[in-house]
């Protein structure tokens, strides 16, 4: 290192919203604006203007103005010698901006485009050159766009530039193993450079992801000496050493859950859930992860009873409901599955049952369209697993934890 000043780093843990660039340019400028006077460079996720992933948007032409104008005036607002450091698609790029005393003073653009799993860049991305080093406040920064790292090329690149520190922006979705993972590949390139690297993911959910956040800075020793929290948003400066818990597997699923309920539900605009319970553990499991995820008074649960339904499930799904706290109702499926019978002149055996589930199925999808609540499965990861959950039925839903 030279003998400047050390900067002051600030780690900004943000949950942005795909496609709603004001609000999370709002986001960016508020937090620029609370740590500005204590900090000299503040660092943002992957995407963090546009949310992640935007995949079709970033082809659109209005889209990418739209980001364009939004770019302009967070130069205009960030006027300072504090920086901030984002991640934004420019034209066919998914790039890091590095802005600061009016302007963007450098670009960034992602090298290692992602092609597998639930990513696809290579569609609406093209990949940038490898990234040179830029020099902020004395010091030369490598900064590089989640991918890059998992492979040692861009960090040795940096390396050979003469970086004196890594930064990579990131959008890395939940696995139950993706946070010892990253700190895995991490350990890697801090062990090929001998640099130390700084890491800052994203945090919430968008559409079927989980953002898990987790974000960290890892010495040039391998050790890592700050750790923001999991599943949720947090914004840390480096110096304070802070290192949160990492959850264990099943901390983690569960917090994953949640968060990707909670937001779910919240992005979508939907008042809350509303989902059938049987007196079984499938749908009390799915009642607690919604009740835990938006509290009580936005989950509505329903017992749907058939002839063929015990007083034992009746009296379960009750007592879960009371003891969660949330709005319980009884609606009988008698009339619907009548109706279906003259109607189709229906046999009995599983052509009976499955109108069964499917009456349940439909009355939730009424009620939610009349109350505004987004409909909850209660199928486990089995059944979806082996294809026995019923179309229409259990099936009928808008999300599933």
């Amino acid at each position: 290192m030279n003998d400047v000043s050390p900067l002051q780093i600030t780690l900004a843990q943000i949950n942005p919203i795909v496609g709603d660039i004001d609000g999370n340019a709002t986001k960016i400028l508020s937090i620029y604006n609370d740590h500005k006077d204590r900090t000299d460079l503040i660092i943002f996720p992957e995407m963090c203007l546009s949310g992640y992933q935007a995949e079709d948007l970033t082809i659109h032409k209005q889209f990418n103005h739209q980001i364009k104008k939004i770019i302009e005036t967070i130069e205009k607002k960030v006027n300072s010698e504090c920086g901030i450091l984002i991640g934004a698609p420019i034209e066919d790029k998914n790039s890091a901006l590095l802005i600061y005393k009016g302007k963007t003073h450098h670009l960034t653009h992602k090298y290692e485009l992602p092609n597998y799993g639930v990513f696809d860049e290579q569609r609406v991305f093209a990949p940038g050159d490898l990234p040179d080093i830029t020099v902020f406040k004395g010091h030369k920064l490598g900064i590089g766009i989640c991918e890059d790292f998992w492979f040692p090329t861009v960090a040795a690149h940096l390396k050979s530039q003469g970086a004196e520190i890594l930064i990579s922006l990131n959008g890395s979705p939940f696995d139950v193993h993706k946070s010892a993972k990253r700190k895995r590949i991490v350990r890697k390139r801090v062990t090929e450079t001998t640099l130390p690297f700084i890491y800052v993911n994203q945090v919430g959910g968008q559409d079927g992801l989980t953002y898990d956040g987790g974000s960290f800075i890892m010495g040039s020793d391998g050790k890592v000496t700050a750790q923001l929290p999991f599943f949720e948003t947090s914004c840390v400066n480096a110096q304070d050493n802070i290192i949160a818990p990492t959850p264990d597997t099943n901390a983690a699923t569960y917090g994953a859950l949640t968060l990707g309920l909670r937001d779910y539900v919240d992005k979508n605009g939907f008042k809350g859930v509303i989902l059938g319970l049987s007196g079984g553990i499938d749908s009390a499991i799915s009642a607690v992860i919604a009740v835990d995820a938006l509290g009580a008074d936005r989950v509505h649960c329903v017992m749907m009873p058939s002839p063929y339904t015990s007083q034992e499930s009746l009296d379960d799904a009750q007592e879960l409901a009371i003891n969660l706290g949330c709005k319980y109702d009884i609606i009988p499926i008698d009339p619907a599955m009548n109706a279906y019978n003259q109607m189709l002149d229906t046999p009995d055996g599983i052509t009976a049952e499955n109108i069964q589930s499917r009456a349940r199925g439909m009355s939730l999808m009424a009620l939610s369209n009349r109350d505004g609540f987004m409909v909850l499965t209660t199928g486990n990861n089995l059944k979806w697993r082996l294809g026995t959950l019923r179309f229409m039925a259990t099936r009928a839903v808008g999300s599933t934890p």
